[in-house]
């Protein structure tokens, strides 16, 4: 996602997250972004999975309303959470 100010919801598995030697991927380049989920969300993986979540600017919010997200890694996974700048909230 290149601009603009964004809204990410989800359940489960959801906003870089991989499954089973899967690779997940989110890069939001700007603006002031939200992100909601529940479990697995925001590079949280399991299972040998791959994760990159990248955030390069704005003012975000991050909620996760479980455990293992956030750059959370489970059974030999790698989880990568990047966010480059902003006056972020987690």
């Amino acid at each position: 996602d290149l601009s603009g100010d964004d809204w990410y919801e989800c359940g489960v598995y959801g906003q870089a997250t991989a499954y089973w030697y899967g690779t997940g991927i989110l890069h939001d380049k700007s603006g002031n972004d939200h992100y909601e989920g529940s479990f697995w969300t925001q590079s949280g993986t399991p299972h040998m999975g791959m994760t990159m979540f990248i955030d390069e600017a704005g003012n975000d919010t991050y909620h996760a309303w479980h455990a293992i997200s956030q750059c959370g890694a489970h059974d030999f996974s790698v989880a990568f959470f990047l966010d480059k700048g902003g006056d972020n909230h987690f």
